[in-house]
């Protein structure tokens, strides 16, 4: 700043001189300043459906709607094979039946276990315990009639009727008929006591593992049912729709030869969930262009743009601004654009994805400003100057600057007043007259000299260091 004052104080007296020819003038006077970026791009859809394989492990493209067609919503697109899937269906079906048999037999398993429990408590258990009181009562009358017997025996013998061995006799017979009623009471004991708990567990597990068969089988016959449907909406999948109105374009990428393997068309065999085809959305456009990192910083959501394609111009804003540089062949990875979206806000009927467009983007605008011819202004590293016509000499003013319009037109925010005549070009202008426009420093060498930087002693003593730079 003291150089460029220097300079301009040397050069007064030279302009308190009035020149015997001013130089070419122009006027300081309010206008509008209008900014804008233009670039190039290309028009694409706002929404984007991308048609993608469905079929598990990917499939064979058998037949294609052909690139570029307009198609309705409805209409066919893609066409896999399903030959394999088919096979699968096939031997799914019978697994399925397989696991319905399986079924039905746990239910009717499960049905006749339930069955057996009531069965048994309520019809063999009490069949079975009245058959042992009906034994126990009988050995009781044959052993009453055993001892009985016994007694007559006795009086016979002592009389002398009968002899001893058939006293012998009726005695066994006691012996045997006490026998027969302790094998009838013990019976009952066990069919009590052993035999019904160990029958009515028993039923009960077969009970508890009926249902847990039926509910085993039941749920082997649903998964066999879902894979059953899952390989019906394979099947499905084979046949692609479109899920609305558009132009079908094949999803190639550009930037992938021919060498890199076969893209989209019949008899290429896609992966899951792979796109196939583009289904753009034409009833919402916008264009998509690259911008260089100089500009870039510029821009913000929500700008304003205009989108020339085919000599129509459509009204646009900036939706999107992309975060990372866009990836650029490997002999221009020096060069730095990122993606901007505009986004056209009316309808655009007859526009298609892929045309190239002019965008317009309006950095911008200053309304009703005041403003000079951007050659008038000299800029240094202290700022920018003006030379102003007053009085009938030269001066030199400095000049704060604002926006810069298309037309060469700059925004002058303070410095300089309406209706002022400054100078036009006047690095070439004045030296002709005699009058030095650039200050030393920016003429001379020492300009592009790198500044020393000298460390004092109140810095050094506050990093911890000294002036030698220990």
């Amino acid at each position: 700043m003291g150089v460029a004052v220097a300079a301009l104080a040397c050069a007064l007296p030279l302009l308190r001189r009035p020149p015997a020819d001013l130089p070419e003038m122009t006027v300081v006077h309010r206008g509008d300043v209008v900014a804008t970026l233009d670039v190039e791009g290309n028009v694409e859809s706002a929404h984007n459906f991308d048609i993608t394989c469905r079929v598990k492990g990917g499939s064979t493209i058998l037949w294609i709607v052909p690139d570029g067609t307009h198609v309705n919503q409805g209409d066919e697109l893609v066409r896999f094979d399903s030959s394999a899937i088919e096979d699968l269906l096939s031997q799914q079906a019978i697994v399925v039946e397989q696991a319905r048999a399986a079924q039905i037999a746990a239910e009717h398993e499960l049905s006749a276990a339930r069955l057996a429990l009531p069965e048994y408590v309520q019809g063999t258990f009490v069949e079975l315990n009245q058959q042992a009181d009906a034994a126990i009562a009988t050995a009781g009358h044959n052993l009453r009639l055993a001892q009985q017997t016994l007694a007559a025996h006795r009086r016979l013998f002592r009389s002398g009727y009968v002899g001893h061995g058939q006293v012998q006799a009726c005695a066994f017979g006691v012996e045997q008929a006490e026998l027969q009623l302790d094998i009838a009471r013990r019976a009952k004991t066990v069919l009590e006591d052993y035999n019904r708990p160990k029958m009515t567990q028993e039923i009960e597990t077969r009970l508890a593992t009926a249902a847990a068969l039926v509910r085993s089988t039941t749920a082997e016959f649903e998964l066999a049912q879902k894979q059953l449907a899952r390989y019906h909406q394979q099947i499905d999948h084979c046949t692609v729709r479109a899920p609305h109105s558009g132009l079908a374009i094949y999803a190639n990428d550009p930037r992938r030869s021919s060498s890199d393997g076969p893209q989209i068309e019949a008899g290429v065999f896609v992966r899951q969930r792979q796109a196939v085809l583009w289904l753009p959305d034409l009833a919402t456009m916008q264009a998509r262009v690259l911008v260089h990192e100089s500009s870039v910083l510029r821009l913000r959501p929500g700008q304003r743009a205009a989108v020339r394609v085919r000599g129509r111009e459509f009204p646009a804003t900036v939706t999107q601004i992309s975060n990372q540089p866009f990836p650029m062949r490997s002999s221009q990875q020096h060069l730095k654009y990122f993606v901007v979206v505009a986004k056209i806000e009316e309808p655009s009927p007859g526009l298609r994805p892929g045309e190239s467009a002019d965008v317009a983007l309006l950095l911008d605008y200053r309304p009703d400003v005041l403003r000079a011819p951007l050659e008038t202004v000299v800029k240094e590293r202290d700022g920018a100057f003006v030379w102003v016509e007053h009085d009938g000499t030269l001066e030199p003013r400095r000049v704060e600057l604002g926006t810069c319009g298309d037309d060469g037109m700059a925004e002058i925010r303070r410095g300089a007043s309406e209706g002022e005549q400054v100078v036009v070009n006047p690095r070439d202008t004045l030296p002709e007259m005699g009058i030095e426009v650039d200050s030393p420093s920016e003429r001379g060498p020492d300009r592009f000299r790198p500044k020393q930087h000298v460390t004092t002693a109140s810095h050094a003593q506050h990093t911890g260091g000294n002036a030698a730079g220990g």
